[in-house]
């Protein structure tokens, strides 16, 4: 429900930008350089050739661009899927709540 100008500003001074692949993604160039941005993928779609150009965006802009490579706990017909979100805490705990706990305002 937010306006793209509020979107704009939030990504602008995020630290780190997490979100499931997909056009949400599109607005990272508004971000300023060296954000930290987490994509979260399903493993269960044959199609992963097109999964470069996010990463590829990221890294244009100067941001640290990382997969999670999810097994969906639930798959859909329409392509959509449900995140396990216990185990993708975990990866986050493990990997990036030293990076929060510093960039803590």
């Amino acid at each position: 429900g937010l306006s793209l100008a509020d979107k704009i500003k939030l990504f602008r001074k995020a630290p780190l930008i997490v979100g499931a692949h997909g056009a949400g993604f599109g607005i990272l160039p508004f971000a300023e350089p060296g954000r930290k941005v987490i994509e979260i993928l399903p493993v269960h779609t044959p199609f992963t050739h097109h999964r470069v150009n996010i990463p590829n965006l990221s890294r244009i802009m100067g941001h640290e661009h990382h997969h999670y490579l999810s097994l969906p706990t639930k798959a859909y017909d329409d392509d959509s899927w449900e995140l396990n979100l216990d185990h993708f805490l975990k990866f986050f705990d493990g990997s990036f709540r030293d990076f929060l706990t510093l960039n803590q305002t």
